[in-house]
């Protein structure tokens, strides 16, 4: 299967994520949806949930980055936590060697956590695995 991108400048936020929810259903509604922020993820939820998309149940949703919008949303939204502190150590280690005029020692891998919450989460086992277009 080959992925769809979708895209919409993340000062869109919530709106930009409503937008893409609806190019989604009228493009045939995918097993699972990745958005890149929370907000963005929180817009395709009320997208979604506006056009009767059923979150988790009909198509998963997570998003690349936590947020208060995905741990607060219903359902909760599964994401990628980011340890803040992690990276911003390795992230200034970085920028004091290019001031420095160092040569920076990149990429440094952080760990980050996938948070998997009611947004994917089936209760049915048997729901399909495959995209297919609702009409």
């Amino acid at each position: 299967m080959t992925p769809r991108v979708y895209t919409s400048a993340e000062r869109a936020g919530e709106h930009g994520g409503e937008n893409i929810a609806h190019a989604i259903v009228d493009d045939g509604i995918p097993d699972a949806i990745l958005c890149h922020t929370g907000r963005q993820a929180a817009g395709v939820l009320s997208g979604l949930t506006a056009r009767g998309v059923a979150v988790p149940d009909r198509t998963m949703l997570a998003a690349a980055s936590d947020s208060e919008h995905t741990r607060h949303s219903r359902p909760a939204i599964s994401a990628v936590e980011l340890h803040a502190a992690e990276t911003t150590l390795a992230l200034l280690d970085l920028l004091q060697a290019r001031i420095a005029g160092e040569p920076s020692a990149g990429p440094v891998l952080t760990t980050a956590r996938f948070r998997v919450r009611a947004s994917s989460r089936r209760t049915d086992t048997n729901a399909r695995c495959s995209p297919r277009r609702e009409d």
